[in-house]
Parts: structure tokens; sequence; C-alpha cells
């Protein structure tokens, strides 16, 4: 005995067939997220997807793909054995290419620090001989567990950024990075050129130790924001600046000691430091922190990026930002991987550059070389300097610092951005690799 069904009551039941399948294909397919099956099974039923409502269906579609998968491991014992299954290894541990390759490496116990590598092997079988690299750690994309950063080290491929490796780190102290960067460098023959990161002594010491031929560059941005952090927490300090114009423009120009050549570092600190003395003690604590921080624990080569191509760590942070967006904070293991791996083998950083930056640029390097031929004094370079007070790189924020992102494909790096992959307006990708991506 045949059903007949005519009108309103065949639409229900065709939008209920294909709710049925988008459920079951999400039950199945545990690669591509639920917003994907559902656009295109969406796309497939057009006639009975039309009241169908994503954002109601969300959860249930959701609760249907976390069927079948393992329990989150919680211990590192657990997180070890777990990613060593030959399951889990297909489900989370490689990339999402139509030719998978390994995205997990390994993970490391110690007594005293843990740590988890993902890399990109695309862009490890693809590394120029000498390498520019970017160091930098967040902690709002770590999942829930014993691991308390993510460590994510870039690399410079024909004036791009890549991200090569991803760490997960329990400790984020000088012997767990020393670990890591010696078995780094078992595996991978690393030659980096220069590398770029914040200020942490820690990371900075296990890198001169591995790589001692490397150029160790300081981020401008973390050492405005350092001192910014540490300005704000002298008491009455920044009420006075923003009542005395001339204090603040004195303040401004410590922001800018880190363009010069470090060896008119000193000469240009005492400068200010005789500048300071015409306002009483009002610039006594500052100077001391300046000078016990910057000159002598860190010192003029530590602090100086004149001349450097990339004086920020602002493309990293900015990659950071993009992935907390798509990372809840404290999201468990399994999934966070699902996310990083949509990053794995060939997301670009950053490519072109925002007119603005550019500019910027090109106006601190042309007054860099005015200086360094002798056309300029200390004081003329700053006051130039000085007209740079609006740049964004004086701009405090935390430690994921969203820098807006080009209109090209972050997979393919040469179509325009058409396609989200997730339903967020921070980052999209274009059709074409969409769906090389849905075919895996």
């Amino acid at each position: 005995m045949s059903t007949h069904i005519h009108g309103v009551q065949e639409a229900a039941y065709n939008e209920f067939k294909l709710n049925d399948r988008i459920k079951n294909r999400c039950k199945v397919n545990k690669n591509a997220t639920p917003r994907v099956v559902f656009n295109e099974e969406c796309q497939m039923d057009r006639k009975s997807s039309k009241n169908i409502q994503f954002g109601r269906r969300q959860r249930t579609y959701q609760r249907c793909q976390r069927q079948g998968i393992p329990r989150n491991p919680k211990t590192l014992d657990e997180i070890k054995t777990y990613l060593e299954q030959e399951e889990v290894l297909n489900r989370i541990g490689k990339t999402l290419h139509c030719e998978p390759k390994m995205f997990y490496q390994q993970t490391v116990i110690t007594a005293l620090f843990a740590y988890c590598i993902f890399a990109s092997e695309s862009i490890l079988t693809n590394l120029p001989a000498i390498l520019n690299m970017r160091i930098d750690g967040t902690f709002k994309v770590v999942p829930a567990g014993p691991f308390k950063q993510l460590l994510i080290i870039c690399v410079d491929v024909s004036g791009h950024s890549f991200p090569l490796f991803y760490v997960l780190l329990t400790r984020k102290t000088q012997a767990a990075y020393m670990h890591l960067f010696k078995q780094l460098q078992s595996k991978w023959k690393l030659t980096p050129m220069t590398i770029t990161t914040d200020y942490e002594r820690g990371l900075r010491n296990a890198l001169r130790m591995h790589y001692p031929s490397a150029e160790l560059v300081g981020c401008w941005f973390h050492f405005i924001q350092a001192i910014r952090k540490r300005a704000s927490k002298i008491s009455g300090f920044m009420t006075f600046l923003k009542t005395d114009s001339s204090a603040k423009k004195l303040y401004r120009k410590f922001y800018n000691i880190p363009l010069l050549k470090d060896d008119k570092i000193n000469i240009a600190f005492e400068l200010l430091k005789q500048e300071a003395s015409s306002f009483g003690t009002r610039f006594n604590e500052f100077i001391k922190y300046f000078h016990d921080q910057w000159i002598l624990k860190e010192g003029p080569s530590s602090m100086s990026v004149f001349l450097q191509s990339h004086r920020t760590n602002n493309l990293l942070e900015s990659y950071n930002s993009n992935m907390k967006v798509r990372v809840p904070k404290s999201e468990e293991l399994i999934k966070s991987n699902d996310y990083a791996k949509v990053f794995a083998g060939g997301t670009q950083v950053y490519a072109k550059r925002k007119k603005k930056y550019r500019d910027r640029d090109n106006f601190i390097n042309t007054h860099q070389l005015k200086f360094e031929k002798g056309k300029m004094s200390v004081t003329e370079f700053f006051d130039k300097m000085g007209e740079l007070e609006d740049c964004d790189v004086y701009i405090e924020d935390d430690d994921d610092d969203e820098i807006e992102m080009d209109p090209l494909c972050m997979l393919c790096i040469t179509n325009n951005k058409t396609t989200m992959l997730e339903p967020c307006n921070h980052l999209k990708f274009c059709e074409e690799c969409v769906n090389e991506l849905m075919v895996t």
C-alpha cells in the first residue's frame, strides 16, 4: 500500500527527508563540518531546503557528527596513546588534501614538561635553503587539558609567511624550549638566517643555543606593548601624559628607540633621559624601568630592528587571531585539531599589505637611511618618527592581535575569497579550494 501526500504535507515530508540525509551524512563524514554538509545537501535539493535553517538545527547536526568519536583524552599518556592509533591518525592526524599528508608528528613526555608537535609536511618538503622564521605563542586556542600554550613557528617563502610547526606545550620554560628545538633540529635540519620573536627570555635563550648563526630579531610591537603596560602601572604617570602634550611627545620617542642602529641606542637613551629631567621627577620611575629592562637586561642588539624587512610579528599575531575565531577557548583536543588541520599545508599568514602600511615602512626606511648616512641627528630622527603617532603599531592589545587579512584565498593564494568555510566573516576561501576540501 503506497502513501499519497499532497501540498503542505509533501513539502514537510521532503524537508524531513532532507534533514534526515544531512544527519546521516554528519554521522559518517567526520572531516567535513556540519555547515559544509548542510550546504552541499541543500544545494542538491534547493526546493526542500527553502524553510530549513542551519542555526536551528546546528546542535543536532553536531551531536550526530560526534557519534562514534572516542572520548576526549585527558592525561598526557592518554593523549600520546590516542594520537598514535591508526584510526585516529586517519581521523585527525592527516591534512585535508586530495592526497592527505601527515599532520601529527609526535608527542614527547618528560618528568618536567611535555609537548605535542604538528607540522605541515607539504611545506617541510619545500623549504628554501635559508629561512626567515617567526615564532609566537598563544594561550587562547589551547585545548582543554594539560597543555598551556600553542607555539606557532612560521617561515617566509617567496615573500609570504606560512605556518610550519604547531606545538602544544605544558610549560613555557627554557628547558622545555631547549628540548623542543633539539627535537626539531634532529628531525628537520632547519637553517634560519633570522628569527623574529617577542622578548620571552627562555625562548630567546633556547634559540640562541640551537641556532647560534641566526640573527635573533625582537618584535617592535611587543616592545611598545611592554613599555605601555609598564607605564600604565606607574602611579599617576599616564594621567600626567594625558595632561601634558610635551611629556606625551617625549614618552612616545621611547617607542622609536628600536628603530635606531644598536650602536646608537645608548646615545639616544641618554638624550631622552636628559630631556626627561626637565619634567622634574615625573619620568624617574619610567626611566629606571627602561634602563634596567631594555638597556641592561635585553641590550641594544636585542632591541634594535634597524632596517629589518619585518619589524614586528604582527603577521603571526594576525594568524593567531584568525585561529582564535575558528577555535573556541578550552576546546577539546579532537575538535581543536580538526580546526587546525584546515590551516595546514599551504595557508599563508599574510599576502599583500595595505597601502598605509607600505607607506609607513617606506617612510621609516627612508629616514633610517638618512640617519645612517649622517644626514639627520638623533633628535631630528625622533622628530620625524613623531609623525607616526597614529600608527597602528602603537595600539595596545592582548596576545592575539587581529590585523586585516588579504582578499586572496588562504589556500591557493591565487583566487579571490568567495566562500566561507564556516559561518564567519573573518576567513574566506575560493570555491575551488572548498570543493577540494569537500572531496576529501
